[in-house]
């Protein structure tokens, strides 16, 4: 991992991360420092955002916080079963736009959480969560698949701290689309590109409500990459984000906890200062 800022006039740049993950030693490191690198020429210029509905990239960074505090609680079978989450009823409904679709897979050999069990034994599995837009699933350890009738997923996962076992997402795959990520942005008039989030743990994970600032939110006009905005305020729900999603990049990013391309939004409503 690298993370970087740089000075401005004003103070310095949001911090800029970039890394690889891999299982061997065959790290990507030339093509981490570049994107941190040429992230941090475009945050040295300070840019001004507009308050609107624009459209908007996200970065697996970004949206994978995003996922993990509101729909990634929803989806345990913990809280299925506790009747906290709000998708309990609707295996099978229409919950995000054709163009998501969404894996939690403990065994896919590119994944940091890959294992051949999960911590009750029980092999690891694909399991799909969304595909085409349509909830398929939730995850499973043994003791709540067995309250419910169910089978475990294989997404046992054990607290040290407590020595307690919990249903937790491995890795989180969303499907790649059709065209490079420079080929969307280079369709956008006016826009942003959200690459981290803070505030996300704030996030209401059983009604998927979040109120974020985007950090860096880079602003993107007639196509180009101009500068970053600070303080750019998203709000919204997830759910309604999902069904909003247009398309997915072609290029995924293998992070720590998902692997999956930006994701692109038409429309969004943005809160600039």
């Amino acid at each position: 991992m690298l993370g970087a800022i740089a000075q401005t006039q004003k103070g310095v740049t949001p911090m800029i991360t970039s890394y690889d993950v891999k299982r061997g030693l065959d790290l990507e490191i030339k093509r981490v420092v570049d994107e941190v690198a040429s992230n941090i020429r475009i945050c040295k210029h300070e840019v001004k955002g507009k308050t609107g509905n624009y459209p908007i990239v996200m970065h697996p960074n970004a949206y994978g916080q995003l996922l993990y505090y509101t729909l990634l609680q929803s989806i345990r079978g913990d809280n299925v079963a506790r009747g906290k989450s709000k998708l309990k009823e609707k295996v099978g409904e229409k919950i995000a736009s054709d163009t998501i679709t969404m894996l939690d897979d403990g065994t896919n050999t590119l994944g940091a959480n890959t294992s051949i069990r999960d911590d009750e034994g029980v092999p690891r599995q694909r399991t799909h969560i969304i595909e085409k837009g349509v909830l398929k699933g939730f995850l499973w350890d043994n003791y709540w698949a067995n309250r419910t009738n169910t089978d475990s997923t294989g997404n046992a996962n054990r607290i040290m701290r407590q020595g307690l076992m919990e249903p937790q997402p491995t890795n989180t795959v969303i499907e790649q689309g059709k065209r490079e990520i420079g080929d969307i942005i280079a369709g956008i008039k006016h826009g942003y590109l959200i690459r981290n989030l803070q505030g996300a743990h704030s996030s209401n994970p059983e009604s998927g409500d979040y109120s974020l600032v985007g950090n860096p939110a880079i602003l993107i006009e007639d196509g180009e990459m101009i500068g970053a905005v600070h303080g750019l305020m998203l709000a919204g729900n997830i759910y309604e984000l999902l069904k909003q999603c247009s398309e997915t990049a072609r290029t995924p990013h293998i992070l720590q906890n998902i692997i999956g391309p930006e994701i692109f939004i038409e429309e969004m409503r943005v809160i600039a200062q």
